[in-house]
């Protein structure tokens, strides 16, 4: 099987997608005089931008709509990220891939590593969110943090499948991108399903998006686990393996030549 053998060789060149992914994180920001500071900085005139318009129109409904949004906007840029770059990764790194004998699947997980490093990275600005929330995260940080692991996977499964897509078909990137801009407001991140009915609610519930973050923000939100979500996320993640698989085994030796 052909991710098999994709998978055993990015597990031998773990060095290469783990430490290059961690550099691609801080390469945007060589020429700054700020560094990574500038990943905070933009974040949080984001969070006070949002906050000062929204936060009174929505604090009888949901107490603690700052943290509901800034964590569900951290999650769908890590999502939105991961999916955006990888319909074009293959094309991007086409010089890589037909001068040095890697597989196309180590580029992905460099991709990936770089996705995750970000959004972990804005932990500590999300800490400070939910302190001015007053939530206290002692029974529920937990959940938000296993909650991620489903997330993660489903992203990378995602990506797997986007990666391939997008070297075959060229407009496919394009597509994704628009799709990620459409998504993102039809994704409950700055309103809320409680005030939704109808079509619109509709659409959150079918979303995966949707459930993918309510999985790490659900619990530090509404002190809850969730449970339908969790069972969403996993028929997807079902269903993406074995399309993962398929495309792979279809496109791994079409790849190079259509790069």
């Amino acid at each position: 099987m052909k991710l098999i053998r994709e998978l055993a060789d990015a597990r031998r060149r773990w060095g290469y997608w783990l430490f290059l992914g961690a550099r691609d994180v801080f390469s945007p920001y060589r020429r700054s005089s700020l560094g990574i500071a500038w990943l905070y900085i933009q974040n949080a005139l984001w969070f006070s931008l949002i906050g000062v318009i929204f936060v009174p129109m929505f604090r009888d409904v949901e107490p603690n709509y700052l943290s509901y949004f800034s964590t569900g906007y951290v999650l769908f840029q890590y999502i939105s990220a991961s999916l955006s770059g990888a319909a074009n990764l293959f094309v991007a790194n086409r010089s890589l891939l037909l001068s040095v004998p890697i597989s196309p699947l180590s580029v992905l997980l460099r991709h990936s590593v770089s996705n995750a490093i970000n959004m972990v990275m804005t932990a500590p600005l999300l800490f400070v969110v939910f302190f001015i929330d007053g939530i206290n995260l002692d029974a529920v940080l937990i959940w938000s943090l296993i909650g991620l692991v489903p997330l993660i996977l489903a992203t990378l499964l995602s990506s797997i499948v986007f990666s391939y897509i997008g070297a075959i078909w060229g407009d496919f990137s394009f597509l994704v991108q628009s799709a990620m801009r459409i998504l993102f407001f039809g994704t409950p991140i700055i309103w809320l399903v409680e005030q939704r009915s109808g079509l619109r609610r509709m659409i959150a519930e079918v979303n995966p998006i949707n459930h993918m973050i309510n999985l790490a923000r659900q619990p530090i939100v509404d002190q809850s686990v969730a449970v339908d979500s969790y069972i969403v996320v996993a028929g997807v993640s079902v269903g993406l393996v074995v399309l993962s698989i398929t495309v792979v085994e279809l496109l791994r030796d079409k790849i190079m030549m259509k790069i």
